[in-house]
């Protein structure tokens, strides 16, 4: 009895040293936070939706995140460190946008290791129907592709969710969520067939 309890006080102090975890992508420090909250708490699938639709591709199947995830763990120690460490600050470079302002990127260095993480701006859209219920739908694209403007009025373009006249006319309030996912994280599906190379150019924060 005295071990179980034991065990069990173990379990909640693992997870009380754990960073809180906070659902918001305003921000690549924010989406950051996030994942190594997740990572904490050995959540492999939230981590995983940390990623843009793009990143995830790019595994080709979760399966394959998963075992690139277990070996930079286990033979990255350096990197294992930086990624698991809440307190970044003298480890994390300042964010770098790029000029299209939908990528960035975070460079965290120690030890004479540096993890490139990069970010893509997805575009996610809320939907607020008349009974008072919501949905929220990734987006093919970035967040500024989704609204046009022709003789002085705004419009809005949107993929997801589809909506026929009946749903339509019960629709209150439709809203874009930008939101910054992980697009690399330090080149774990570099190895994987077929993923594709990222290049962009990059600006410091002012």
């Amino acid at each position: 009895m005295r071990l179980m309890l034991a065990l069990l006080l173990a379990m909640v102090l693992a997870a009380c040293s754990c960073p809180p975890l906070v659902e918001r992508w305003d921000t690549p420090e924010e989406t950051l936070a996030q994942w190594q909250a997740r990572l904490c708490r050995d959540d492999v699938q939230g981590e995983y939706g940390c990623f843009a639709a793009s990143y995830q591709r790019s595994f080709r199947g979760f399966e394959n995140y998963f075992a690139a995830r277990a070996e930079l763990l286990e033979q990255r120690p350096t990197a294992a460190f930086l990624l698991r460490h809440a307190d970044l600050s003298g480890a994390a470079s300042p964010t770098e946008y790029a000029t299209d302002g939908n990528h960035a990127r975070i460079v965290l260095d120690a030890r004479g290791e540096s993890i490139v993480i990069e970010f893509e701006c997805e575009a996610w859209v809320s939907v607020t129907y008349a009974d008072g219920t919501s949905r929220t739908v990734r987006q093919n694209g970035a967040p500024a592709a989704l609204v046009g403007a022709l003789d002085g009025r705004q419009w809005l373009s949107f993929d997801r969710p589809v909506l026929d006249a009946t749903r339509l006319a019960e629709v209150r309030e439709v809203h874009v969520d930008p939101r910054w996912l992980i697009a690399d994280l330090a080149g774990l599906a570099d190895g994987i067939a077929g993923s594709p190379t990222k290049t962009s150019s990059m600006r410091n924060t002012p």
